[in-house]
């Protein structure tokens, strides 16, 4: 959703260009990547 601006045609969700309002399309459909990033635990004794 807005990552790479499309060379044809439109995308809208509720109304929202994917493109040119992509903060306010996320907000709505929730964003889960493809590669989930994991911190370091550190385990405390």
């Amino acid at each position: 959703m807005g990552t790479l601006k499309p060379s044809a045609g439109r995308m809208s969700i509720g109304g929202h260009d994917c493109f040119e309002e992509r903060g306010r399309v996320k907000r709505l459909v929730g964003l889960l990547s493809d590669e989930p990033v994991f911190y370091s635990y550190t385990q405390r004794s």
